[in-house]
């Protein structure tokens, strides 16, 4: 099977937050901080607050927007538009797992001109509908570039594409595999890349070195898998930077 495929190569673009981004990114971070260090239940945190916590971190990396911060900025956004700008007209798939982002990315490249759709588990009714827009994004030249949340990471195949972007990261590297599996694939005519956007000195960073050391993390923040029931001040102030 792998001699039938082409040949895939990873590429990771590395960007810094703007300032807008680093003043929200700070204030969660030092909202996390306070809360740690003042809050007499600091050992009784659960994993769901941690994981809320967390996840405003990794949106403010994204775009403030998502937060809804007073100000919309993006490193990651203006990134993409000069990586899209050396791609030239291959087809591509952007992976974001939210939803609310998958529609911001897709509004901004068409405001530039892209030939764009995008697809989430809100946006189609059913499998079939689904399936109706992969087949016109693999067969057709109607779209360049297909904009999805996690929906399309299982069960479909994507090989009208040769460029995926993982637009942000997630804490499974199986799960991150799945996404450029969707590509990489029989029936794959071209050599697929695989590119990382990935914001430094946050907690993407710490993400994504955990990743290329293919450590899981999913049980960190999904299924609490420590010996103790509570996560713990000092793994939390490690993986938030705290």
């Amino acid at each position: 099977v792998l001699k039938q495929l082409p040949n895939r190569s990873e590429i990771i673009y590395w960007c810094k937050l703007t300032k807008d981004q680093g003043m929200c990114y700070d204030d969660i971070l030092n909202n996390i901080s306070v809360k740690i260090k003042n809050d007499k239940r600091a050992a009784q945190i659960t994993t769901a607050e941690i994981l809320a916590q967390i996840q405003m971190l990794i949106q403010s990396c994204l775009s403030s927007e998502l937060l809804d911060y007073d100000v919309v900025s993006s490193s990651k956004l203006t990134l993409l538009y000069e990586i899209l700008e050396q791609i030239g007209k291959e087809k591509i798939v952007i992976f974001v797992r939210y939803v609310k982002m998958v529609e911001i990315i897709e509004r901004e490249l068409k405001k530039r001109g892209y030939r764009v759709k995008f697809i989430h588990g809100k946006s189609v009714k059913n499998i079939n509908e689904k399936q109706d827009v992969v087949d016109n994004f693999n067969n057709t030249n109607e779209y360049q570039i297909l904009v999805t949340s996690d929906v399309l990471k299982e069960g479909i195949d994507l090989v009208g594409a040769s460029v995926l972007i993982h637009f942000d990261l997630l804490w499974n590297p199986a799960v991150m595999e799945q996404r450029a599996g969707r590509l990489d694939r029989i029936g794959q005519k071209n050599n697929v890349t695989i590119i990382y956007i990935v914001t430094e000195n946050t907690i993407e960073q710490k993400m994504y070195e955990r990743l290329k050391e293919r450590k899981d993390l999913s049980s960190l923040i999904v299924d609490n898998g420590f010996t103790s029931s509570r996560i713990t001040v000092k793994e939390l102030m490690y993986m938030a930077g705290v």
